[in-house]
């Protein structure tokens, strides 16, 4: 696995410390380049007399947010990333816009991010700057609301990796990713699958009790098919159910620091599990970050 550019948007949020601690960590890991980003956004102040002067006090006032924000950025690059090639770089305007624009100058292959800063709503919800890049953007995007401190310096800071998927098509893709993320690290990988229950009408999901084993096996035995053809070592977990049900069961009961899983899948659609589950609701019940790929 080749990771050689990271972006890490910074809002300086209290979400952003763990989120650059992760960057830099990855970044000293595979010998990577990281980008610490800001988005300023743009001001207007409207004046019915003194067009002019309005304009210039707005250019003046986004200077001065500029000029600190990018001392800001230096003053976290000089903190954290001893060792680690650190870039700096304030931009303007729409924050989802002004990322993916540098997505497309820069060849990145990750964006680390929190999943909120300072929006409202923000424990019920994705940011919507994280959630338009999950959608828009094709390279891989950590995130997650339970992104935990961890030291920039660390050798094994991701002692357990999950990598959920759907054991359908792309299933081996996203399984690879994860092989090679974990191997990286020197973890232990768990594959990680969440087979449906029934579904009536006026009731929730449900499977009958005499089924549920023989349910759990076929499923066993075709995540077993889909790690020999990818050449994968994992231990399987099977938990029936919800996705984003299933997935903070099956994450606790391996203790995943980190979980794999796909975004963009082959039919173009952005989502886990075609139209089961938002891979957002997924994220936000995610008891550790998700590396979406």
């Amino acid at each position: 696995m080749k990771i050689k550019t990271i972006l890490a948007p910074v809002d300086f949020s209290l979400r952003s410390a763990p989120e650059v601690e992760n960057a830099v960590n990855i970044a000293r890991h595979f010998g990577a380049r990281l980008i610490l980003f800001h988005v300023v956004p743009s001001y207007r102040v409207v004046h019915a007399v003194y067009p002019l002067a309005a304009r210039a006090y707005e250019q003046q006032f986004e200077a001065e947010i500029r000029a600190g924000a990018a001392e800001a950025l230096d003053d976290m690059a000089q903190e954290l990333g001893v060792g680690v090639a650190i870039e700096t770089e304030v931009a303007g305007g729409d924050p989802a816009s002004a990322i993916e624009q540098k997505s497309v100058t820069t060849d990145l292959d990750l964006i680390v991010m929190p999943t909120a800063g300072g929006g409202h709503f923000r424990r019920m919800m994705l940011g919507s700057v994280t959630t338009k890049v999950l959608h828009d953007l094709p390279c891989p995007v950590m995130t997650g609301v339970h992104m935990e401190d961890v030291q920039p310096a660390a050798k094994h800071p991701y002692r357990r990796i999950a990598c959920l998927v759907d054991l359908e098509a792309d299933s081996d893709r996203i399984l690879k990713w994860a092989s090679d993320f974990a191997a990286a690290y020197e973890a232990p990988l768990y594959l990680l699958h969440a087979p449906p229950l029934l579904q009536t009408l006026g009731a929730a999901p449900y499977m009958p009790d005499n089924l549920l084993p023989i349910y759990i096996e076929r499923a066993r035995e075709k995540a077993a098919l889909l790690l020999a053809g990818a050449g994968v070592e994992a231990a399987i977990i099977i938990e029936p159910g919800e996705v984003e049900d299933a997935l903070p069961k099956a994450v606790k009961t391996v203790a995943a620091d980190i979980v794999v899983t796909g975004r963009r899948r082959p039919d173009g659609r952005v989502g886990l599990f075609g139209l089961r589950t938002d891979l957002t609701a997924a994220i936000r019940r995610s008891p550790c970050p998700v590396i979406s790929v």
